[in-house]
């Protein structure tokens, strides 16, 4: 799985990509073949070892998310949307898709994406493209005062208790004779972290104007657990919500405690 940072590089790239005229320049977007060689999330491997990639997208003219599933062997691209139905919608959708649909055999291409595949057809074709028909959709996206305050707090005891420090501030403090098991939680707080209405976990907004994000979050843990997103529905978001906030606190302090990273982005 790739987090959401990697749509907003691809749209960029793209972009460049149209305004070249076909033309790609793989060092000003060196992050995107990071992606695919399993280098950018220590978490991650090369795409070409993985039997699906998922990627949650950010449609902006909507302010919506998406998670598209892509099956490299098969060359193709499922779609799963939260609020699909609507024409208008579902074309901004579609226009979306078509540019990841296009731009990723380039990539794939590029770093070796589409090796290891058996009877693969490489190439830089586009990839085809479906909605998967049959996913719960969102009611009305309006998230209660309960989940909103609950976000909240865990969000500030999160970044307040939890937040570990830089390698700049490590090499930083032990040049000046402190040992890492003196710092306490509290110093090592960073004051750029603000408590907002709009939230942010792992670069995938909890807004708590919708519930699209939480949807995508969810679709992909029981896909990638193998089990049916029929359970994934407007009436458990709250709960869903609550446990994912848990899962991050903890996951938060495990880092902090054994001093690990999950990304190489500083």
């Amino acid at each position: 799985m790739t987090d959401s940072n990697f749509s907003k590089y691809l749209r960029l790239a793209w972009e460049d990509y149209e305004k070249s005229g076909g033309l790609i320049d793989w060092e000003k977007h060196d992050v995107l073949c990071s992606y695919v060689l399993g280098d950018f999330l220590l978490c991650s491997k090369h795409w070409s070892e993985a039997e699906f990639v998922y990627i949650p997208v950010h449609v902006e003219i909507l302010d919506h998310w998406i998670l598209l599933v892509v099956d490299i062997s098969l060359r193709s691209i499922v779609i799963y949307d939260s609020l699909k139905g609507r024409p208008s919608h579902d074309e901004l959708v579609d226009k979306k898709c078509s540019m990841v649909a296009k731009y990723l055999p380039h990539l794939l291409q590029a770093v070796g994406g589409f090796d290891g595949k058996l009877d693969i057809q490489k190439g830089i074709q586009p990839l085809s493209f479906r909605l998967y028909e049959s996913n719960p959709q969102q009611s009305n996206g309006l998230v209660n005062d309960v989940k909103l305050t609950f976000l909240k707090f865990s969000n500030k005891l999160y970044l307040e208790h939890v937040s570990r420090p830089s390698s700049a501030q490590v090499k930083d403090r032990l040049t000046h004779g402190q040992s890492e098991g003196s710092w306490s939680r509290s110093r090592i707080t960073s004051p750029m972290f603000k408590v907002k209405d709009n939230l942010t976990f792992g670069h995938v907004s909890l807004d708590h104007g919708r519930d699209c994000d939480m949807f995508i979050i969810k679709y992909t843990e029981f896909l990638m657990s193998d089990k049916s997103v029929s359970k994934v529905t407007t009436e458990r978001m709250e709960y869903f919500c609550h446990k994912l906030v848990c899962e991050l606190y903890n996951h938060g302090l495990r880092k902090y405690e054994e001093y690990v990273e999950t990304n190489r982005d500083e």
